[in-house]
């Protein structure tokens, strides 16, 4: 199910068969419109900060269960999410950095699983403004945003 504020765009989805709401998840009836309470997961993929945190806070309430997958445009803003316990937070602009740091480590000759390797180092320590809930709680994050303890990282 998508929720989007661009009429068109919905309608779009709509045509080709995409479950879609029209509207803004902050106003009330949208997330309950959308079907928040038989989620499992949510993805706020808004660029505003504000916005995000109150879809979340909404969503929360209407199902407390329902996991979430946030994307955010800065680190504070992670750690925010982090405290408030969302289950992966991702900044953008850094997603693409570790996409093209991919692609240079394979240009120059690393094969596909070392490249691999190299950037979810570079993720997973912290430096990648990327947040996934760990400490005992059940992870349904992406695979790739998960750390591999069981890899070791060879020096590039």
């Amino acid at each position: 199910m998508v929720i989007d504020q661009n009429r068109r765009r919905v309608e779009a989805l709509r045509e080709r068969g995409v479950p879609a709401v029209y509207g803004d998840a902050t106003t009330p009836g949208v997330l309950d419109a959308a079907g928040t309470r038989r989620a499992r997961l949510i993805v706020v993929a808004t660029p505003e900060g504000y916005q995000t945190r109150r879809v979340l806070e909404l969503a929360c309430r209407i199902n407390p269960g329902i996991d979430t997958a946030v994307r955010t445009h800065r680190e504070a803003e992670v750690a925010h999410l982090e405290r408030q316990g969302v289950g992966v937070a991702i900044m953008g602009e850094r997603e693409l950095a570790f996409g093209l740091m991919d692609y240079a480590l394979r240009s120059l000759g690393a094969s596909d699983d070392r490249a691999r390797r190299v950037v979810q180092g570079v993720r997973v320590a912290g430096d990648g403004g990327v947040y996934e809930r760990r400490h005992g709680e059940p992870s349904h994050g992406a695979p790739e945003l998960r750390q591999h303890r069981d890899e070791a990282l060879p020096p590039v």
